[in-house]
């Protein structure tokens, strides 16, 4: 049953020369960045008021739904939770890098060695030695460049792109 306080939906008729026949959305013009920032706004505060009445109805019917349901309605809550990607102060901040294996860093120092190694696969720094030119070779063959971008091959699943550290 629809809310009483909520506003009554428009008439169709009110809007239908205003539909696109071609795919059914409704093309609006936005006068001001304002229009833009006023609708995102709106899409956080709706995302909220799910992200509330998904835990809310998950609390009172833990009892009644099996466990992979909870654990897959809480992991969507927990989405919901996540702040926004402009949300953060992510130029400030500064990524611990104490957690990275040994291994880690070191790839990170090859990339860019192995992203002009995929380019021409002749190039051979002049500083490595016959093992750090193996291992070139070796994890160079992980990686791929397709429309000139660099991927770590997936085994199982599809590949991944590439972002260097410094972006």
């Amino acid at each position: 049953m629809a809310d009483p306080t909520e506003p009554q939906p428009v008439p169709i008729e009110d809007f239908v020369d205003k539909i696109d026949s071609r795919g059914g959305y409704f093309y609006g013009i936005a006068n001001s960045v304002e229009d833009f920032k006023d609708e995102l706004n709106q899409a956080d505060e709706r995302r909220e008021r799910e992200r509330d009445v998904l835990q809310s109805n998950l609390l009172n019917a833990e009892e009644q739904i099996p466990e992979e349901q909870v654990q897959f309605v809480q992991q969507l809550v927990d989405v919901l939770a996540l702040p926004l990607e402009g949300d953060s102060n992510s130029e400030n901040e500064i990524y611990d890098e104490d957690h990275r294996s040994i291994g880690a860093k070191d790839q990170d120092d090859l990339m860019p060695h192995i992203a002009r190694w995929l380019g021409e696969k002749g190039y051979i720094p002049e500083d490595f030695d016959a093992k750090r030119v193996d291992k070139l070779r070796r994890v160079g063959n992980r990686f791929l460049v397709y429309k000139e971008r660099i991927y770590r091959r997936g085994k199982d699943s599809q590949h991944r792109l590439y972002v260097p550290k410094s972006r």
